[in-house]
């Protein structure tokens, strides 16, 4: 990693690709009292795959990495607007998907 905020920014991937990893009942958990809005949610994962482009290009990720990246990146895709209203504990109970 050439750039100096990469690796913060890895980190940061890393943390909401994790959270999306876990199951149902360990994000709730997660959640717990927070106030966390599904579109939040939804536009933090869109930024997270274009930031993570360059991150890969810059060798913050592997190619293998970027792959699922971009995986993840199409799947949130599928969130239109109607999908995106509402508490992210909601979100997770009516689809966990």
């Amino acid at each position: 990693m050439n750039h100096l905020g990469d690796a913060n920014l890895r980190t940061w991937t890393l943390r909401i690709t994790a959270l999306l990893a876990a199951d149902t009942r360990d994000q709730l958990a997660w959640v717990g009292e927070r106030e966390l809005e599904t579109k939040d949610v939804v536009e933090e994962v869109e930024l997270m795959c274009r930031v993570s482009e360059g991150l890969a290009e810059r060798g913050a990720f592997e190619p293998e990495d970027q792959r699922h990246l971009r995986a993840i990146g199409r799947r949130i895709g599928y969130f239109d607007g109607t999908h995106r209203v509402g508490s992210w504990d909601n979100a997770l109970a009516t689809d966990s998907a």
